[in-house]
């Protein structure tokens, strides 16, 4: 069966004992579905999200309690950014990329030598 989980009557589809799956759910369509499935009671699901940046919203929205406490804020740009191959980026991003993963490093480096403690420490 296919259906489109973003329309209105998408719930009518989706009963307890189906597993939906959705693969390359682009944006809004894995969290749409995986909020239909959940309020139908789907025991499983199979879902490959994707470009997390094609979303209504402008900043990324947390589903977890866990989420939503953290406070974390991504920007769509920064969604966007698993996306940005290096084999299909022009110059300008390789370049971005380039300098991003030097400051990641050298951050990095600081930090373990300033700490003393030889273990990755997220980028605040």
């Amino acid at each position: 069966m296919q259906q489109d989980v973003m329309a209105d009557d998408a719930w009518r589809c989706l009963q307890a004992q189906h597993t939906p799956v959705a693969l390359h759910a682009c944006g809004d369509l894995h969290i749409q579905l995986m909020e239909l499935a959940s309020q139908t009671g789907c025991q499983h699901m199979a879902v490959a999200p994707c470009c997390y940046n094609r979303t209504r919203h402008d900043n990324y929205q947390p589903l977890s309690s866990e989420g939503k406490a953290s406070g974390l804020k991504l920007s769509r740009d920064e969604l966007g950014l698993p996306l940005s191959e290096t084999v299909t980026a022009g110059a300008r991003v390789r370049r971005q990329r380039d300098t991003s993963m030097a400051r990641r490093l050298g951050f990095d480096l600081l930090q373990r030598n300033l700490r003393g403690i030889d273990d990755y420490l997220p980028t605040p």
